[in-house]
Order: structure tokens, then C-alpha cells, then sequence
């Protein structure tokens, strides 16, 4: 695991417990997950997958809070999930977040409508083509900065995003969008 994934899986499990230090670190990407539902067009009737939630799932409450919509929260590790679930019960919010620990290149959810994957989710190649390989209308994928892509890989050049939006976060400055493509896809399974 790469140092910066493994200091933010920490920092996170950490400040979990605490709704004061949740919302303060959570604050800068409130305004990231209000422009993801914009460009993916998240409603109140949407079923949601958050990949690679973490023990903060700030993506998953936001989706919840602010739509409605039902969310659920993946993440491999099983200790961050643990934490999550407390982080939700805590915030009143288990009727529209479900919580799944399970690797999102190998197998996830058919039934969801769309999908947002964190920047630290790898490989992201995989889990893009197996996303879209659901009934997933829609998939957001967070891109790193240039200069950080060697921490957090790059995002799939087989497929092109239909379209994106900027942001102004260290780590990553754009979200973009991408929607299933029969040709791509039948390349892919090949």
C-alpha cells in the first residue's frame, strides 16, 4: 500500500468517533460530491455505489443527505467498513446507506444505477469495466493531479469520459464521467 493511502485509511479510522473532526474533514468535499451529483444526474430514485468509502464515508452521506438516494458503501478493508457503519449509525443515516466490504474489480452490486469510485481505488481499469458491466447507467471515477498519478494510477485510457468537472483539492482535480459503450466493453471481455 502506498504511504499517502495508508496515512488517509488511518487518519480516517482515527477520526471516525468524533462528529466534530467528521464534519471538519469532511467539509472540502461536500462541494465535490454536490458537483458529482450534478454530473451524474443522482436523484432520490437512483440506487447508488460508492467505492472505496473508507472509515469517513463523507461521498456516501453526502449522496444520501443531500438526494435522498439509496447508497452503498464498498470499501476492501473490513476494519474501515466497521467504522463507517458506526459513523452512520451514529449520524442517524442506516435507512439510506448499506454498507458491503468487497473488492470492486472482482465483483459488485448488479442492481445499482450508478456509481462513484474514490481516488485511491485501484486497479481502476477493472473495477471502470466491471462497474459498467452492471446496469450502471453512469460511473464517476476521481482523477489525480498529474503530478500525483504515480500515487494514485491513472484513469483507464480505453475508454474516453463522455464528460467531467473540475475541483480544487490537493489530491485530485477533476471527477469525470463515464457511461457504458457496447464496443468498448465487448473488447474488454475478450
Amino acid at each position: 500500500m502506498k504511504i499517502i493511502q495508508w496515512f488517509t485509511k488511518n487518519l480516517e479510522k482515527i477520526i471516525y468517533n468524533n462528529n466534530f473532526f467528521f464534519r471538519l474533514y469532511s467539509i472540502p468535499y461536500k462541494k465535490v460530491v454536490k458537483k458529482e451529483i450534478q454530473l451524474g444526474k443522482i436523484t432520490k430514485e437512483d440506487t447508488i455505489l460508492n467505492v472505496g468509502c473508507g472509515a469517513i464515508p463523507y461521498t456516501a452521506i453526502y449522496i444520501a443527505e443531500i438526494t435522498g438516494a439509496k447508497v452503498f458503501a464498498m470499501d476492501k478493508d473490513k476494519k474501515a467498513v466497521v467504522a463507517a457503519n458506526k459513523l452512520i449509525d451514529r449520524l442517524n443515516l442506516s435507512n439510506n446507506i448499506e454498507f458491503l466490504t468487497g473488492d470492486a474489480a472482482k465483483d459488485v452490486p448488479k442492481k445499482i444505477d450508478k456509481a462513484i469510485v474514490a481516488l485511491q481505488v485501484e486497479p481502476k481499469e477493472d473495477v471502470l469495466y466491471r462497474l459498467l458491466d452492471t446496469k450502471a447507467s453512469a460511473v464517476i471515477m476521481r482523477a489525480p493531479r498529474k503530478e500525483l498519478k504515480n500515487l494514485y494510477g491513472t484513469l483507464p485510457s480505453s475508454i474516453k469520459p463522455i464528460s467531467g468537472v473540475k475541483h480544487k483539492m490537493l489530491t485530485f482535480d477533476r471527477s469525470v464521467l463515464y457511461k457504458k459503450d457496447s464496443s468498448v466493453m465487448a473488447t474488454y471481455q475478450k
